[in-house]
């Protein structure tokens, strides 16, 4: 990839070309390291037996949302679906959602806390059985669908039993990410400027993240700030100065 080409992209662009090996983990990264075991085992073909259904997994903790993409990334998943929970049902939409599915197809269903009781039994088909049946109203018959894809789960909630209990037993795994130190947080934010080929001083760094306790998306929201003064100012650099400029205005 030249220069060029990567001038194009912008930090809201990241999440669609991370994956788990260029994303810093939070805490001691156990989630990630975890997650990255189970990418490998599955391009070993560990899951390549018949009848053999992929994993499912409910992330919860900072940066859940990062994570799940970058866990569909390097998988190499095209058809990467994501919907709020809230907006599935007993019917149309999730069938809708679930359908025309290909090898490349992946789900990430956010806020799963807020899931309804009619799309959690549906939700409940496809994670334990792999397989669920919707009624055709137009000739009274009924469609199979079947799933053995990657199904990922997010919650906001710092609290596991938030979560339905049907869906909680029926997930295969449960990954709670740990916050980010000071530290991790300023490398992601190297990442983000370097990935948007934006020239920065190193103490802008530290400006930008501050002190622990650190949550992930306020902080991207104040890069975002910063990168808008930056060429609000007609600067290629971003420096200490327009931080603390960006800083007043945020």
């Amino acid at each position: 990839m030249n220069k060029t080409q990567q001038q194009l992209y912008e930090i809201e662009d990241f999440p669609n070309f991370c994956h788990l090996w260029n994303i810093v983990p939070g805490g001691s990264g156990k989630g990630i390291v975890f997650l990255r075991k189970i990418v490998d085992s599955i391009h070993n073909n560990s899951y390549s037996r018949p009848g053999c259904k992929l994993p499912s997994f409910l992330i919860m903790g900072e940066g859940k949302s990062i994570v799940s993409m970058a866990l569909m990334n390097s998988l190499a998943l095209e058809d990467i679906r994501v919907v709020q929970s809230q907006y599935l049902d007993a019917g149309i939409n999730s069938r809708q959602f679930f359908s025309d599915i290909t090898s490349s197809t992946a789900f990430i269903i956010e806020n799963i806390e807020k899931i309804r009781t009619g799309a959690e039994s549906i939700l409940w088909r496809f994670l334990k059985l792999g397989r669920c049946g919707f009624q055709n109203l137009l000739d009274k018959e009924e469609i199979i669908l079947h799933i053995d894809n990657i199904i990922v789960l997010t919650s906001k909630e710092e609290n596991i039993y938030s979560i339905p209990k049907t869906i909680l037993d029926s997930v295969d795994y449960v990954i709670q990410l740990e916050p980010y130190t000071a530290q991790q947080l300023q490398l992601i934010i190297h990442q983000l400027l370097k990935f948007s080929s934006i020239i920065y001083e190193e103490k802008v760094l530290q400006e930008i993240v501050g002190t622990e306790p650190i949550e992930i998306k306020p902080v991207i929201q104040f890069l975002k700030t910063c990168i808008v003064t930056m060429r609000a100012e007609l600067e290629d650099c971003l420096t200490l100065e327009i931080v603390k400029k960006a800083k007043r205005l945020y």
